[in-house]
């Protein structure tokens, strides 16, 4: 335990104590970190889900933590559909938020879950070759001088992202009745295991 406390200090900052949160906000945290667990057991082949607190950490005010699948550990690489995966899971939470609060009331809590899909489906796209339009090349080392080319790569990250997104809100409106147990739960006790 005194590892695992230290490591979570370490990721997200000391744990904040003395603030004061209300009851709306506690129930907005739950609900986004509960968005991004329930995606997360949603989906076959993914890191499982260790840990979903709303104990705000630094700038978080929650956060749920994962374990990698030994595979993953042993050989440090990841497939397409893994990093498919990630990206719902990295919109679970935003898409919680839209579901439960609608889309007017979407915070900006998700900005560095949507930063990390950004570069995720970039490197999807301009890194790793997993784009069927563009093809396995390494677009982020290749000299282009085309515009053309840089709406394309643009186009398949936002196609990347829509799909991820799509996934991420068909299986969190599907089990909305789980997602509010979970958020129910987290608001009741503040950390799952």
């Amino acid at each position: 335990p005194d590892l695992e406390m230290a490591l979570e200090r370490i990721q997200l900052g000391i744990e904040r104590k003395t603030t004061v949160i209300s009851e709306k906000k506690r129930w907005l945290v739950a609900i986004h970190e509960a968005g991004h667990a329930l995606v997360a057991l949603k989906l076959d082949e993914f890191d499982e889900v260790k840990k979903v607190t709303i104990v705000p950490r630094g700038p978080s005010g929650g956060a749920t933590y994962f374990i990698p699948t030994a595979e993953q550990v042993d050989s440090g690489l990841l497939s397409r559909q893994y990093l498919e995966h990630q990206l719902a899971v990295a919109l679970g939470g935003r898409v919680a938020e839209e579901i439960t609060f609608g889309s007017q009331e979407v915070t900006t809590g998700a900005s560095g879950d949507i930063e990390q899909v950004y570069k995720i489906a970039r490197n999807m796209v301009t890194s790793y070759g997993f784009s069927d339009k563009l093809g396995p090349i390494g677009w982020q080392n290749t000299p282009y001088n085309s515009q053309s080319t840089q709406w394309d790569i643009d186009q398949e990250i936002r196609r990347i992202v829509t799909y991820a997104y799509i996934r991420a809100k068909t299986l969190l409106t599907k089990h909305n009745d789980e997602l509010m147990s979970l958020a129910k739960a987290l608001v009741d006790k503040e950390t799952l295991d």
